[in-house]
């Protein structure tokens, strides 16, 4: 398995703009383990939980909204297309990190979770974000497939509320906007390792249902050219297009100016590769993801910025981000 930092991007390419780490972080490890294990949830372990998490934004809503609209000026000046603009929060620790990924697997449905317990690395990550995929895919060998998420809508308390914003964001002009843009730069990102002809896009503008959130989802695929190996795939692809904006370099260097500190595991990238004869590997997007750092319990979350965009509907997109956390 390979955990790799959101400023682990500098070591691909070194023209990528990331805070700096500090003199003891982790930019990137590498596991090796002889044989699969599970890990089994028990109800009685769970139903003797005692919630202790007040998780707090770092930054206040009037900053994050500044910050946001200082993106949408970048936009106007014609430096970037669209922002992944993201903010911290933190709490004390009070449970092995262990416990918050039994509780939170528990009440959430991400599809590419992944649990990190070392000396060195401590986290829960329940993301329900694909960075890519490498195997077979529709009867075709050595394909890659990414499925970025662009568009975030609450679950209703309601029956029709739940409709409602699912048809929202369906028809959202603004949300389809930001996916196509990401769309198009991961098609491109694919494009430099795969044949030519064969990239594809599937499903695009799908939505999504999580237990707190929709999400609206696109699929891009392309066969790989022969010998393509992990350094090329991250040197073309990391950090993901989903949770950097367009165009890729220059908006990082926004991500620097805007964010007053560094993402770490968050937006960066947690793999497996399995022993398999086509070399199968599949890593996600650590959102909805707590590490454990300087003490202290962080959590990411973040959204895409445009010039159509609503500082403080983007402010609320990040609460409804953080609901997941409530269970805790």
């Amino acid at each position: 398995s390979l955990y790799l930092s959101y400023e682990a991007a500098k070591y691909f390419n070194h023209v990528m703009c990331t805070h700096s780490l500090a003199k003891d972080d982790i930019y990137a490890v590498a596991y090796s383990f002889e044989k699969a294990e599970s890990i089994n949830s028990t109800y009685e372990h769970q139903t003797s939980y005692v919630s202790k998490h007040h998780f707090s934004f770092v930054e206040s809503s009037e900053v994050m909204m500044t910050n946001i609209k200082r993106v949408q000026q970048a936009i106007v000046e014609g430096e970037t297309y669209q922002v992944n603009y993201t903010a911290r929060l933190t709490d004390n620790i009070y449970y092995p990190i262990s416990t918050l990924y039994e509780r939170l697997t528990q009440f959430s449905n991400g599809n590419y979770t992944a649990l990190l317990q070392t000396d060195e690395i401590q986290v829960a990550s329940i993301s329900p974000e694909l960075f890519f995929q490498k195997g077979q895919f529709n009867n075709v060998d050595n394909v890659i497939i990414s499925k970025p998420m662009k568009g975030t809508m609450p679950r209703g308390k309601t029956e029709a509320e739940d409709q409602q914003y699912y048809k929202t964001l369906q028809t959202s002009s603004k949300d389809r906007a930001e996916n196509v843009m990401i769309v198009d730069l991961l098609r491109n990102d694919i494009g430099r390792i795969s044949q030519s002809g064969s990239i594809k896009v599937y499903k695009l503008f799908f939505i999504e249902a999580y237990k707190t959130v929709f999400q609206m989802t696109s699929m891009v695929s392309g066969t790989l050219k022969t010998n393509t190996d992990l350094t090329q795939i991250l040197t073309s692809l990391f950090p993901c297009g989903s949770i950097t904006g367009a165009p890729k370099l220059n908006t990082m260097k926004y991500i620097k100016q805007f964010e007053s500190s560094p993402r770490g595991i968050y937006c960066g990238a947690i793999g497996l590769l399995l022993p398999t004869e086509d070399d199968k590997m599949i890593f996600n997007i650590p959102i909805r993801t707590i590490e454990y750092k300087y003490g202290q319990a962080i959590y990411g979350v973040g959204a895409g910025i445009t010039i159509d965009s609503k500082p403080k509907d983007e402010v609320n997109e990040f609460y409804a981000k953080t609901k997941i956390l409530e269970m805790l």
